[in-house]
């Protein structure tokens, strides 16, 4: 009996070890980084699937968008193929070793035609930029655009995260039925972004001047004026966002300024955050960005008051910079220099007027790029802004993607370029 009580004894501490083993071959977390869906004339969608992954783990499990899939292609960070299985839309890569997936394919599940109505629906768990077909004209949105343009007769919007319809019709345009679909439809977007408490005054009077167009039969007008409207109002309502979020990190950072006891300088930082507030309770929100980005930095460059111990410590820190400076000196190790570079004006206005998507960070290393002749080496935008490899190299390549800047190999560095569309071109005399 004894012998019996033991083997079962066995048993129950072996298999919830068993079982464990099964729950840790499970497939693994990964984090979605960017999704873009390219939807062509026919209604197939090219789908570019970006995750994070954690690279000690043997495999993750991945949903697709879409049951139908075709052409599809698996890769790591370095465009090495994966190994991968699919079932039933859901897609199993062995991604041991690597920290990236990256995902292409087609499938035709995610549109429908009704007559001469395209709908492209989809649920998406991270922003999307979706690329629509070349000719094709918005009817209706399910959701308030992030960002909105055109390139080449395509438009390309970046869509929140969510539930997704995008209603489109291809080369239809001009008509009485689509002017009176499209004006109703822009005036659903305005009256969501004025929920926001968001002033859309201007894109409201565009709307009245494409109704009135309307209303005198002058259906291509109206159409066009109550594109512009859309365009407008999405405009409005994406750099009031960044306003906000930046007014947001100006007082976070005001905040830490004086819990810190840095404050010299500091009240110029907050009149600066008032004026801010002011203009962005006024409507005007690109002013208010600019004020919450200088009451930003003004109160991240506040000191504290003068102090003995200060005078102390800096004597310490010229004495040890001074010996630094002699050690590499006589070493003979020079700071690396990079090669000339051709000297150019760039027109900044027009990048940001084109794209009024682009991110704070990356305007930021845009306007960088243009006050140092239109171009800098990849490492020296990390050491002006501080920031790690992997973060500048997304920004680089969201540029890069926008069409904004191209990159160059010199003397085996990355040369980041802004590209020559955007040269002021000086008139010889």
């Amino acid at each position: 009996m004894e012998g019996k009580y033991g083997l079962l004894m066995v048993f129950l501490l072996v298999f919830p070890i068993l079982g464990s083993l099964d729950v840790y071959a499970q497939p693994q977390f990964f984090k979605p980084q960017s999704l873009t869906l390219t939807v062509y004339a026919d209604g197939v969608v090219s789908v570019e699937y970006i995750v994070g992954v954690n690279p000690t783990f043997p495999r993750v499990n991945i949903t697709l968008l879409g049951k139908a899939i075709e052409n599809l292609i698996v890769v790591d960070e370095n465009d090495f193929p994966l190994d991968f299985s699919l079932v039933d839309g859901e897609l199993v890569v062995d991604s041991l070793g690597s920290s990236l997936v990256k995902i292409f394919y087609s499938t035709p599940d995610l549109t429908n035609k009704t007559g001469k109505y395209w709908s492209l629906i989809v649920t998406t768990p991270i922003n999307t930029t979706i690329i629509l077909p070349a000719e094709a004209t918005i009817l209706s949105l399910s959701q308030v655009p992030i960002a909105i343009r055109s390139v080449d007769k395509q438009t390309i919007l970046l869509m929140p995260s969510g539930f997704q319809e995008v209603t489109y019709v291809i080369g239809v345009v001009g008509t009485k039925e689509y002017t009176y679909f499209l004006i109703e439809d822009v005036e659903k977007t305005i009256i969501e972004i004025k929920k926001l408490n968001i002033n859309v005054s201007k894109a409201e009077l565009k709307l009245e001047e494409a109704k009135k167009a309307f209303n005198e039969e002058n259906y291509v007008y109206a159409e066009d004026l109550a594109i512009q409207a859309k365009n407008l109002a999405v405009q409005i309502n994406q750099t009031a966002y960044q306003a906000l979020h930046l007014i947001d990190e100006a007082e976070k950072a005001v905040e830490k300024a004086q819990k810190d006891g840095r404050i010299v300088g500091l009240d110029e930082a907050k009149n600066f955050l008032v004026k801010a507030k002011e203009m962005f309770k006024a409507g005007d929100y690109q002013q208010a960005y600019n004020f919450a980005k200088t009451a930003k930095e003004k109160a991240e460059n506040a000191t504290p008051p003068f102090q003995l111990e200060m005078v102390i410590y800096g004597l310490i820190v010229v004495l040890i910079v001074g010996f630094g400076i002699w050690f590499i000196f006589f070493r003979k190790k020079l700071k690396p220099t990079y090669p000339s570079k051709e000297k150019r004006s760039i027109d900044l206005d027009r990048i940001f007027k084109e794209n009024p998507q682009l991110r704070s960070d990356d305007r930021e290393i845009v306007q960088f790029l243009a006050e140092n002749m239109g171009e800098a080496f990849e490492a020296e935008i990390r050491e002006k802004f501080k920031l790690p490899k992997t973060t500048v190299w997304r920004s680089i390549q969201r540029l890069k993607r926008e069409g904004i800047v191209d990159i160059h190999k010199v003397a085996g560095q990355n040369l980041v370029r802004i590209k020559s569309k955007y040269e002021v071109k000086r008139v010889k005399a």
